[in-house]
């Protein structure tokens, strides 16, 4: 890092700033994208040490917005017609059933489903809990093409109202190169459209999500790249 010469040095918070600091001797920076919103606080203070405070403004003012557009209609839907959502990590197929919570509730809850976990956390569960939950909508992160299969056609899961309607679908939400702020400003429309299609018959989701992905990265088209890669349920 010291040899790059830089000015400053990002770090995310469970890195030692102070140690890295004192290493490169260059001023290091820990931040978190964790809270009720996500970006916001490490926006402002990105902005403020690079001296782009009206991008940081721009981009804080967008993401609230694009949730906004979407959480706008789904809060006024009562509790009780809201579908339970159950997010799994990938690698069902190999027999690990990873219960990932972090980084989703938000999105989950932005989007009008409720977490079948309370945990905020990525914690492994069994397959009785599973269906304990009886989720009405599965979410595969970061799954292969066997996840979905595996999981609608095992015997165990025959009962759960998500496989009985066939409603499990992969997400990618912060993979290495997916956009971090672009990836989850497009899923919260993509989960929106996936749990009350006939609410956001009207949305073009892989429309929205390039134009989001656009604004953020001035690249267009990321988001068709993203969908197709990981196989996200495209509408007709």
């Amino acid at each position: 890092m010291a040899s790059l010469e830089p000015d400053v040095i990002f770090v995310v918070t469970t890195v030692n700033a102070d140690e890295i600091q004192e290493k490169t001797q260059v001023p290091t920076i820990a931040l978190t994208s964790a809270g009720d919103f996500w970006v916001v606080d490490m926006l402002r203070i990105i902005g403020a040490v690079t001296g782009n405070d009206e991008k940081a403004r721009d981009l804080i003012a967008y993401s609230k917005e694009k949730v906004d557009e979407i959480a706008k209609i789904t809060s006024e839907i009562p509790a009780e017609d809201k579908p339970v959502v159950y997010c799994c990590g990938g690698g069902w197929a190999s027999g690990d059933i990873i219960c990932k919570c972090d980084g989703k509730q938000p999105l989950i809850e932005w989007a009008g489903g409720l977490n079948a976990a309370e945990s905020t956390s990525s914690i492994v569960v069994s397959k009785e809990q599973v269906i304990k939950w009886n989720p009405d909508v599965i979410l595969v992160h970061a799954g292969n093409s066997a996840d979905i299969e595996t999981i609608l056609s095992d015997p165990a899961l025959q009962t759960i109202n998500a496989v009985k309607n066939g409603r499990v679908y992969f997400i990618q939400i912060a993979s290495s190169g997916a956009g971090v702020l672009g990836a989850q400003l497009a899923e919260v429309g993509y989960l929106a459209k996936l749990f009350y299609p006939d609410k956001f018959e009207d949305l073009d989701v892989e429309k929205r999500g390039n134009e989001i992905n656009e604004h953020l990265y001035g690249v267009d088209g990321l988001y068709t790249i993203l969908a197709e890669a990981r196989g996200f349920y495209r509408w007709d």
